[in-house]
């Protein structure tokens, strides 16, 4: 079946050599499924706790003229900035490792006013009370080194909840196995057909 018109790729013939082949793709979507559900099953989950700080006033949308100047200065960090690299700092992670010996990752990003903190270990629990510890352990680093002026650094707006879960659901991995073995078969399919009309037209 001929993929190309001209110089233009076909879809409708496309779509045809995948239905005439439905048996193999739709067998192989079934194992991208099931393989995602079995990893998720034999994985040990992961959860998150997140924690929302609202930024001082001065890292604001109605900045004045002076405090805009001073941002953008090489020497100057936003208050987004500071409390983003106190939080992923090494003094921070060394602190959590003395209080609670668990693997975790940290993640902080700025949201508009606000600057969010995700907690991720292998327990909602301590997930939730690693990120408590972040938020009253940043205060203590600020006023140790005299970092910011601002005290407290932050305002808590959504305290950290029991932690979530973001690996090790099998819906997630059945859904995420599902598109990789869809893709795989798609990529597949393109790469065969292709491959030959290419050679018939060498032949012609």
């Amino acid at each position: 079946m001929n993929l190309m018109t001209g110089s233009y790729f076909n879809i409708y013939n496309f779509w045809k050599v995948i239905f005439k082949n439905k048996t193999i793709f739709l067998l192989m979507i079934f194992l991208g499924v099931a393989a995602g559900v079995l990893k998720s099953n034999f994985t040990s989950p992961s959860y998150t706790s997140s924690a929302m700080l609202l930024l001082p006033e001065s890292s604001a949308i109605g900045l004045s003229q002076s405090s805009v100047s001073s941002i953008f200065t090489p020497t100057s960090f936003s208050s987004a900035d500071t409390i983003i690299l106190i939080v992923k700092s090494g003094r921070m992670k060394k602190d959590i490792n003395e209080k609670y010996h668990v693997r975790f990752r940290i993640e902080a990003y700025q949201l508009r006013n606000s600057v969010i903190i995700e907690i991720i270990t292998k327990d909602p629990a301590i997930s939730r009370d690693i990120a408590n510890f972040c938020i009253s352990n940043m205060d203590k680093i600020n006023n140790e080194l005299h970092i910011t002026e601002n005290k407290p650094m932050t305002k808590v707006l959504d305290r950290p909840e029991y932690g979530k879960p973001v690996s090790g659901d099998p819906k997630k991995g059945a859904i995420a196995g599902g598109l990789f073995a869809f893709m795989l078969c798609f990529i597949w399919f393109f790469i065969v057909e292709y491959t030959r009309y290419y050679y018939k037209r060498i032949e012609a």
